[in-house]
């Protein structure tokens, strides 16, 4: 019996504690595996919004420059529609005053439109550059921080997390 002998008991209870320190043990390490997923999962969550932000820049730049080159060639068209009409002006049989008249309204239409286009894309511009200096807000502000904290922890002996940037 048992509790005539203590040095069996013990041995028990010794036995006992030691399979419960494993299972404890074991426990310990799935919540720190569980918790390495989530912050990997967060992590992850994290670089990928960085990454749509900077798609996101990336897209619009091109798309900008798309209008510039458009805007350009329109620019290109009026300037060569107001140069040559300007030949048939000083040409002494040149064009009639009413033909006159209506390609300088088509000029006049030319310009106004130009005109808003400009400002569209100025517009556009303001937008990306609010857009960028929120982009770059975020990687500096708090990806940089993180980034530190985590070299920080990796150079004290912590648990090396993997960066993404």
């Amino acid at each position: 019996d048992c509790r005539e002998d203590p040095i069996q008991m013990s041995m028990i209870i010794y036995s006992c504690l030691k399979e419960e320190r494993k299972i404890l043990e074991n426990a310990q390490r799935f919540n720190q595996a569980q918790s390495g997923n989530i912050q990997s999962t967060v992590m992850l969550d994290k670089q990928k919004e960085l990454d749509s932000k900077v798609r996101n820049v990336k897209d619009k730049v091109m798309c900008i420059e798309h209008e510039i080159k458009s805007l350009e060639d329109l620019q290109d068209e009026y300037d060569f529609k107001c140069k040559t009409l300007q030949n048939r002006e000083h040409e002494t049989n040149g064009v009639a005053k009413s033909d006159q008249k209506q390609e300088q309204l088509l000029l006049k239409k030319m310009y106004l439109m130009l005109d808003n286009k400009r400002k569209e894309v100025v517009h556009k511009i303001i937008e990306l550059l609010n857009v960028t200096e929120l982009t770059q807000n975020a990687l500096i502000n708090d990806e940089l921080v993180e980034w530190k904290r985590r070299q920080q922890s990796a150079c004290i002996g912590g648990r090396p997390l993997l960066s993404f940037l």
